[in-house]
């Protein structure tokens, strides 16, 4: 007689729970958000977490590589100027979203933000280098999110 593979089943239901957590944690984490709202909320939650890790390694909490920081720093370039203004069409406001109408009602200033997010990861890319973290041009992209945030970001009740 064949006895059931219990390591087996059980594998596959951990499998399936893990799957099914990861996917509820997602909605949950933005508030069920759908559509242009998710998919900007998910590219901010990336930008984020990238000024997360750059901000460690200035606090030297994890030890700086060079080609991790330029690697960031492409990341963030590639979410910036057009990438990011491009999820935000007029209107989107609908909730979750953490986006003040002001960026409607300041576009151009937005767009200029966003630009120079792009050109602060592209100073941050050149100035990784073996010497040491580049200190200031971390702190310059971080004043660009800040300045951001700012004027055009809903603070979280």
């Amino acid at each position: 007689m064949l006895k059931p593979n219990y390591r087996f089943n059980t594998a596959k239901t951990c499998v399936v729970i893990a799957l099914l957590a990861a996917f509820a944690t997602s909605v949950w984490a933005h508030g069920g958000a759908t559509g242009i709202v998710k998919e900007r909320m998910d590219l901010m939650s990336a930008l984020g977490s990238s000024m997360k890790q750059l901000s460690k390694i200035i606090r030297k909490k994890i030890p700086y590589k060079a080609e991790e920081v330029r690697e960031i720093a492409k990341k963030i370039e590639a979410h910036a100027d057009e990438n990011m203004t491009k999820l935000f069409p007029k209107g989107s406001l609908k909730k979750p979203s953490e986006a003040k109408p002001e960026i409607w009602q300041d576009w151009a200033a937005f767009k200029e933000l966003s630009k120079r997010l792009a050109g602060e990861a592209r100073a941050l890319n050149a100035a990784a280098n073996a010497s040491g973290p580049p200190v200031a041009a971390i702190r310059a992209l971080g004043k660009t999110c800040t300045a951001c945030h700012k004027d055009f970001r809903s603070k979280k009740k």
